[in-house]
């Protein structure tokens, strides 16, 4: 598949998939974090970075398979993370005030942890 192809793709499914949810482009953008020009870039077809792509499907409430698998694009291989949340992430394992915030976090709903996160970018930037 030819990379403007695959773009395309992707674009229109994550499309689909937030018109699906009755969201706006300025709704996903906002939930992803991210602005409302790169949701509309991403669905014209630029190809966004897997990072990216995790934000939007965490934000419309999907996996990546949605995303990828049903519009056709390819299969991916392997146990997958589902959402964001899932993803691993290297933390300093010495500093126990990390460990504390990360278990905080992780035994929260969806909606709060948008909230804490939203909270953190406002006092302390992003």
């Amino acid at each position: 598949m030819k990379y403007d192809s695959f773009a395309k793709r992707l674009g229109s499914r994550v499309a689909v998939v937030r018109s699906d949810k009755d969201m706006t482009q300025a709704q996903l953008a906002r939930e992803a974090g991210v602005s409302l020009k790169y949701v509309s870039m991403i669905e014209s077809g630029t190809n966004p970075s897997i990072k990216t792509i995790m934000k939007i499907c965490d934000a419309l409430g999907t996996d990546l398979t949605d995303i990828m698998e049903k519009e056709g694009i390819g299969s991916l291989p392997g146990k997958k993370p589902a959402r964001m949340r899932d993803v691993q992430v290297d933390l300093p394992s010495s500093d126990p005030t990390m460990k504390k915030l990360v278990r905080l976090i992780k035994g929260l709903d969806t909606d709060s942890r948008r909230r804490a996160l939203r909270l953190i970018r406002t006092s302390f930037g992003d």
